[in-house]
């Protein structure tokens, strides 16, 4: 499988804060690995190649984005309010934005301890 893509998670964070259209369930810390972690995955699926090339981690709460995890981490539980730096969400475009919007919609829903109760009880 190759990715002829030249975005990273931190591109996909971004996009993902940015686009998350439910107030009642903001992206948080977890929340945003967890979605992360899906697009990936339906992005493996359904277009037979990765999203993005960054390694992914099985921690206590499932899987993290170790490059990611110490730029949200200040923001624990809470909404987080700014993007990084590192990113750029306007290279999110066709097949990418399309498998983002995919799982922002269906999945967007969710907190992150319910994304993160969901990943562990899926088969790997």
């Amino acid at each position: 499988m190759k990715n002829n893509n030249s975005i990273n998670v931190f591109d996909v964070a971004n996009y993902i804060i940015t686009n998350n259209p439910t107030e009642n369930t903001p992206i948080t810390h977890m929340k945003l690995h967890k979605l992360i972690y899906y697009a990936q995955v339906y992005h493996l699926i359904f277009k037979d190649s990765p999203l993005i090339l960054n390694k992914l981690q099985a921690w206590m709460h499932g899987p993290v984005f170790s490059e990611l995890f110490p730029l949200f981490k200040k923001y624990e539980y809470h909404p987080i309010t700014k993007i990084t730096r590192k990113g750029n969400h306007s290279k999110i475009q066709g097949i990418y934005k399309e498998s983002l919007d995919i799982i922002i919609r269906n999945l967007g829903k969710y907190n992150g301890q319910q994304l993160s109760d969901k990943t562990h009880s899926e088969e790997p």
